[in-house]
């Protein structure tokens, strides 16, 4: 086998395999001619010029027997592959110069123990790039970087090869560095593929029979999915016909394993088969995760297909699109990540998140949203939390820059707290030892804090996406400190950029509230914004209390049920408008937590005039300096104190808080600069 000049190559063996392949031999091979050290085109007897463009061009000629089983040609090409690393490539793929970088790099810095990269794929269909259509962005099929005398293939169609050792699935850093596809030139072509792909099925299967209900059943499953689940009607024209021509690819693989049953049934009618067909494909739609999102900001609603923001899961794919009225048109597109556990949680950070890309249409930039992954598209990326795993190597890896808002408080201390607090609380029995339970623990919490024991260390990765961050983007000065001190390093560029809130007024009718001075807490009940002492201050201080928010966690919210009196209502999650209208009626809002920046719920409550009461341990200061009153979270006399003098408060309109256009003003201006100063 005649080797070719290997200066300044990467050190692999890249097969490809052919069969009168020569209308895209070719462009295969410019692709990886003067890049990789070896290249062989594997051929099996093609009858067309397929043998000879290849050798004229260079590659280095195998020929094998015509068989059926199309990969077991794969074991006998590896042995005659010179270098340590083999990639496998088809005639319809093609390298591009972003994903030769990765694989360079990726066989550079391979450690012993791994024997297979499985890359990324980037589909074209009958002329266009399928984004959406079957999740196919980014595609994954068996590992084409392997490494020699660790693999071997069954010889079954599409079906991966074995793997001795640890295989690393690789994310592409943007769109172009993926292998690209050239899957389907046109519909002919398409058919012809699946006439022959669906005949090897049929062989592969050859014990298991087909019906005309398992051919429905697939119909209906498989153009819902392709076609709804995962956004193909996205894809224009092309997504439709990869949508239905995958689903007919389903159907007339069961029907020639029916084919050949002397006793196959047949549907009784046309309604019958469609019947069966809808109802997969109903079942299909059904499991969209969109229930999980109570707390939609008012105005945005969860669409499908005709939204402004389009939001992708890394299980899922495509989920669906939020909408909202708006004038204006996006002119740039960024990319907005968020942690995995978004769509269950929708809390503070969420908001957000949300809210900001509302807002920033007003700039002319659009952004669709990747809940534990990257979402399609190219160029900047915003992360809106510290714990996206899921994207983080790539975010490293990648050239692109990427802002960060961490959305971080931390939680030492409250972890130190809440076994400690909780479990005394659980044992007493009057109102007075519960309190005593909180006093007991000032002393100790103060001397910890001073002595530095409530700071956490961030894991490696975290710290190194904030260092790799163009620029860190935190609610508060206080935030940014506190990551600091968790990160032990500074990022490059820190930029303050406040949280807000909507300006608007409820419409919706109220649940009964109490008919004389309350006090209000907006907000999840849960241990960090500590409603337990916020229910024993207002019964010490014989005050009303409205708590509104779901309830995360059952044993802290049946502990605060137990403590509480008649005087406390729990009003569970109410939608943004009926929160609205508690926040007008109240006289004072309480959110005692160990940490916010500075609560969403703070700022509605200082838009809707009422008296504030926060905790002294966030950014609450930062944003409302003398328009509110401070006290220690674990100092129920005091903070019950506080709350009669709130009470009494009259009603303040005059405090400026935040809103999101002045947000996304911000964000618009960061983005900018990042970009001017990022090399290309």
């Amino acid at each position: 086998m005649c080797k070719m000049d290997d200066c300044e190559r990467v050190p692999v063996s890249v097969i490809v395999h052919t069969r009168n392949e020569e209308g895209q031999i070719r462009e295969c091979l410019l692709t990886v001619l003067g890049w990789a050290s070896e290249v062989i085109v594997c051929d099996m007897q093609s009858s067309d010029e397929t043998v000879e463009i290849a050798q004229k061009l260079g590659a280095a000629i195998l020929q094998v027997p015509l068989m059926d089983q199309f990969d077991a040609a794969r074991n006998v090409s590896a042995s005659h592959a010179s270098e340590q690393w083999v990639l496998y490539l088809d005639a319809d793929e093609r390298l591009t110069s972003e994903v030769k970088k990765t694989i360079g790099h990726l066989i550079r810095e391979a450690t012993d123990d791994v024997s297979a990269f499985n890359l990324p794929f980037r589909t074209i269909s009958f002329g266009t790039w399928i984004e959406h259509a079957g999740g196919w962005w980014p595609s994954y099929k068996s590992p084409p970087l392997l490494r020699k005398g660790a693999f071997t293939f069954s010889g079954r169609v599409h079906e991966p090869a074995e793997i001795k050792g640890k295989t690393r699935k690789i994310a592409p850093r943007c769109s172009a560095d993926a292998i690209e596809h050239y899957s389907h030139r046109d519909l002919a072509h398409y058919f012809a593929k699946l006439n022959h792909y669906t005949s090897l099925e049929t062989l592969k299967e050859a014990t298991s029979e087909g019906s005309w209900e398992i051919a429905a059943r697939r119909f209906g499953e498989t153009f819902a999915w392709y076609y709804d689940r995962t956004a193909g009607f996205k894809d224009g024209k092309a997504g439709f016909f990869l949508a239905l021509g995958s689903a007919m690819y389903e159907a007339v693989s069961s029907l020639k394993k029916m084919e050949k049953s002397e006793s196959a049934s047949v549907p009784s009618s046309s309604f019958q088969f469609l019947e069966v067909a809808c109802r997969a494909a109903s079942e299909v739609e059904r499991s969209r995760p969109i229930s999980n999102l109570p707390a939609l900001p008012s105005g945005i609603e969860v669409t499908q297909g005709h939204g402004r923001s389009s939001v992708y899961s890394a299980t899922a794919g495509y989920v669906f699109d939020l909408n909202w009225q708006s004038e204006h048109i996006a002119e740039s597109q960024i990319r907005s990540v968020t942690h995995s556990g978004a769509l269950q949680i929708f809390g503070g950070g969420e908001v957000q998140l949300v809210e900001s890309i509302r807002a920033l249409e007003e700039f002319g930039i659009g952004s669709n949203i990747g809940v534990g992954c990257l979402p399609p598209g190219e160029g900047l990326v915003h992360v809106y939390s510290l714990h996206v795993p899921e994207v983080t190597e790539t975010l490293l890896r990648s050239r692109v820059p990427y802002v960060l808002s961490p959305i971080y408080w931390d939680r030492s201390e409250l972890t130190w707290i809440t076994p400690r607090l909780c479990g005394a609380v659980e044992l007493s029995t009057t109102l007075d030892e519960a309190i005593s339970a909180f006093d007991a623990l000032q002393a100790e919490a103060k001397a910890r804090r001073l002595n530095g024991e409530f700071v956490s260390n961030l894991p490696p990765k975290v710290v190194e996406l904030i260092a790799g961050a163009s620029a860190v983007l935190p609610n508060a000065k206080r935030e940014a400190e506190a990551l600091i001190a968790s990160a032990q390093c500074k990022p490059k560029l820190i930029e303050v950029i406040p949280n807000a809130t909507q300006a608007q007024s409820h419409t919706a009718s109220l649940p009964d509230l109490p008919d004389h001075p309350f006090v209000a807490c907006v907000g999840r009940i849960e241990p960090n914004k500590n409603q337990l002492g916020l229910i024993l201050a207002c019964q010490r201080a014989g005050l009303p209390l409205v708590l509104v928010g779901s309830e995360p966690h059952p044993a802290y919210s049946s502990l605060c049920r137990r403590l509480a009196g008649p005087m406390t209502q729990f009003l569970g999650f109410q939608t943004p408008a009926v929160v609205a209208g508690i926040l007008e009626n109240a006289a004072v809002h309480c959110l005692p937590s160990f940490g916010e920046t500075p609560g969403i719920a703070n700022l509605e409550a200082c838009q809707a005039g009422c008296a504030l009461v926060c905790s002294d341990r966030g950014a609450e200061v930062e944003y409302f300096g003398d328009r509110a009153a401070y006290c220690n979270p674990l100092d129920v006399i005091a903070l019950a104190d506080q709350l009669l003098i709130a009470v009494e408060r009259d009603r303040d309109h005059s405090f400026e808080v935040p809103h999101w256009p002045d947000v996304a003003r911000e964000l618009a201006r960061v983005y900018r600069d990042v970009m001017e100063n990022h090399p290309n």
